[in-house]
C-alpha cells in the first residue's frame, strides 16, 4: 500500500504524539512525582529539625531553672507543703467528726534516698463512721499520701466511741536531683549533632 505525503505527515505526527504520551506516562510523570514527594519530605524534615532545636532550648533553659529550683526552693517548699498538710488533715478530721488529741509532723533521721517522705502522725477519737469518713478522704485525696500505721481501739466498750492513732506518709521532692551529671552533659552534645 503506498500511502501519499498528506498520509505519511500525519502518521509521522500521530507516532510523534503517542511517543510523547509514552514519555510522560513512563518517565516525565513518575519523575515529578517523586520530586514533589521528596519536597514535602523534606520540609517536614526542617519543621521537625526546628521543633527539635527549639525543645533543646527550652530544656536548657528549663533545666538551669529546675537547678536553680532545687539547690534553694526545696526547703521552703517542703515547709508550705507540711503546712497545708497539717491543714488538710485538720479540715478531714473536722468535717469528719473526730476530735483531734494530737497531730504532729515526725522529725526525719536525715535519710537520703531517691524519694522523700513526710510523716504526720495523728490521733484522735470519734465515731467508726467518723473513722471510715477520715480514712476515705486520706485515701482518696489528690495530695501524695499514704497510711504508713493505723491502730484503732475502743474508748468504752459497748458503744461507738473509737480512738484512731495513724501515721500518713507524703512523698516530697527529693532534696538533691534525680538527674546524673552524664545525662545532662550528654544531651546538650547530642543536641550539637543535630544542628
Amino acid at each position: 500500500m503506498i500511502m501519499s505525503t498528506r498520509e505519511r505527515k500525519i502518521g509521522m505526527l500521530a507516532a510523534a504524539v503517542i511517543m510523547v504520551l509514552v514519555v510522560d506516562r513512563l518517565l516525565l510523570t513518575p519523575y515529578l512525582e517523586k520530586r514533589d514527594g521528596l519536597v514535602s519530605e523534606r520540609e517536614n524534615l526542617v519543621v521537625s529539625m526546628r521543633k527539635s532545636r527549639k525543645m533543646i532550648s527550652r530544656w536548657k533553659e528549663l533545666s538551669v531553672r529546675w537547678e536553680t529550683y532545687l539547690s534553694g526552693n526545696t526547703e521552703k517548699a517542703d515547709g508550705k507543703r507540711s503546712t497545708d498538710t497539717l491543714e488538710a488533715i485538720r479540715i478531714w478530721a473536722e468535717e469528719s467528726g473526730l476530735s483531734l488529741a494530737l497531730l504532729k509532723p515526725e522529725t526525719s533521721a536525715g535519710k537520703k534516698e531517691k524519694l522523700d517522705e513526710s510523716v504526720f502522725q495523728m490521733v484522735g477519737t470519734g465515731s467508726m463512721k467518723g473513722v471510715t469518713e477520715f480514712m476515705w478522704k486520706v485515701e482518696s485525696s489528690r495530695m501524695a499520701l499514704k497510711i504508713k500505721e493505723m491502730q484503732l481501739a475502743v474508748r468504752r466498750e459497748g458503744t461507738d466511741d473509737l480512738t484512731l492513732q495513724v501515721r500518713i506518709g507524703q512523698l516530697r521532692m527529693p532534696s538533691v536531683p534525680l538527674l546524673k551529671d552524664s545525662v545532662s552533659s550528654e544531651t546538650p552534645a547530642r543536641a550539637r549533632e543535630v544542628r
